[in-house]
């Protein structure tokens, strides 16, 4: 048996309350509640990132330390392709806006190679582009701007870099200081680019 990514959906039309409060009938309802849409194998290895796409419904990725990425039909609880990576995918990402027919991984190291970052088509499974890390190590973390023109990823060292999306090439990359860059995200507006890590000890 495989492992299994686990789906989980709140019924969007539902009048659901925060804990403790009231509904509009006056019941309480203690906790938002869930819908259980399923717990499907594929992987041979632990899931370590999952991602939905923002306006396919029914579409995700899931990505695993067998070193493959799997796309999902959410709503049959169905693998429709698999993605053979040679490297475990750490992070991903569906593109938005103009890269909305895209995925982004951010991948592990390897011994004697830096991690690297990735684009997908989502509908033929064609690799865009490969680019490395931007830092020494593996890439942690990933995240597409609102746009779609670029991407930013975090990685092992501390260094962030912004990416076209459509090609990778490099826009720009900046130190944190920090060991480690676990998360980073653009602002909607694009000005402001925010990123947590590891603390230095």
């Amino acid at each position: 048996a495989g492992w299994t990514a686990t789906f989980l959906g709140a019924d969007a039309g539902g009048d659901w309350a925060a804990p403790g409060e009231a509904l509009a009938g006056g019941a309480a309802e203690p906790e938002p509640a869930w819908l259980y849409h399923g717990a499907i194998s594929g992987h041979s290895d632990h899931v370590q990132c999952l991602c939905t796409h923002g306006w396919r419904e029914c579409l995700a990725a899931s990505g695993g330390k067998d070193d493959a990425v799997l796309f999902w039909d959410v709503e049959r609880g169905e693998a429709w392709r698999r993605l053979e990576l040679g490297r475990s995918p750490l992070d991903l990402a569906f593109g938005v806006g103009a890269a909305d027919a895209s995925l982004f991984a951010a991948l592990d190291s390897v011994p004697r190679e830096s991690g690297q970052v990735v684009g997908y088509d989502i509908e033929t499974g064609r690799r865009l582009f490969i680019r490395p890390s931007p830092g020494p190590g593996h890439v942690s973390c990933i995240h597409c701007a609102a746009d779609g023109a670029t991407l930013l990823a975090g990685a092992a060292g501390g260094s962030v870099g912004q990416l076209a999306a459509r090609d990778g090439a490099v826009v720009f990359q900046f130190e944190t200081g920090m060991p480690d860059v676990n998360v980073v995200s653009v602002s909607c507006d694009g000005r402001y680019i925010q990123a947590s890590g590891d603390r230095s000890e």
